[in-house]
């Protein structure tokens, strides 16, 4: 099921996320043992066997040619709506779960209920600061993933490279955004959005955002720490 969903979002997001980029993480290795920036003929080579067509799914086996897949950025959400289903399954009402920014919520908080809101209250950090929450939405039934260039990264002659990577140049993505979150009742889009527009930046992000492709809302931080969010989310600043 996460194989197929994330085909379908790589051909919609024209790989900005993709599922074919394992070969890619493992030779950046950002978060293993004494990682190092790739020669760019290592990048070079290791790019052309990123593309998810070479990945097909037929029925519950994955056949692939020359890749690697990595649902790193699609797993977890899938995981962390799935996971809120079977408290739902098993009579729970409120309750919010948080897997490695991803988090899913039912019902509401009991604070909440008291002020008469629906909802949880879900904090986004400050991504210049990320002892600090910047803001919050407040959401009810759906899951909330974010991305960001500060949560895995390693330096290297005073550069930050980070864990998302851009599938078409091989080195870690560089966009206007620094943390994007998107919020919908799919976990695996959430997921995979939240990736994909950091990698695509506001702009695209927006359009596709209006192109209707898929159930969500979004929150985009820059570098300025400026906050842009789609049309019926609304967050508020701490």
């Amino acid at each position: 099921a996460v194989v197929e969903k994330s085909l379908k979002l790589a051909e919609d997001t024209s790989q900005a996320f993709s599922p074919a980029l394992g070969l890619l993480v493992s030779l950046w290795n950002v978060t293993g043992e004494n990682p190092c920036v790739p020669s760019e003929e290592q990048i070079k080579d290791i790019v052309e066997k990123c593309n998810y067509k070479d990945l097909a799914l037929k029925g519950n086996t994955a056949f692939i040619t020359n890749i690697s897949i990595d649902l790193g950025a699609v797993a977890k959400g899938y995981a962390a709506q799935k996971a809120i289903e079977a408290l739902r399954q098993e009579g729970v009402q409120n309750a919010m779960l948080s897997l490695g920014g991803n988090v899913a919520v039912c019902g509401s908080s009991q604070k909440n209920l008291e002020k008469s809101i629906e909802g949880w209250n879900v904090g986004i950090r400050n991504p210049k600061n990320t002892d600090e929450i910047l803001g919050y939405v407040v959401i009810k039934d759906k899951v909330c993933a974010v991305s960001g260039a500060y949560e895995r990264f390693f330096e290297k002659d005073g550069i930050k490279y980070h864990h998302i990577l851009d599938r078409f140049s091989g080195y870690p993505a560089q966009s206007d955004l620094c943390s994007v979150a998107v919020i919908s009742e799919d976990g695996a889009v959430a997921d995979a959005l939240s990736t994909a527009f950091f990698v695509m930046g506001l702009e695209k992000s927006m359009e596709f955002y209006k192109k209707g492709l898929y159930d969500f809302e979004a929150v985009f931080i820059d570098h300025q720490n400026n906050v842009y969010t789609t049309d019926n989310i609304e967050f508020k600043k701490t």
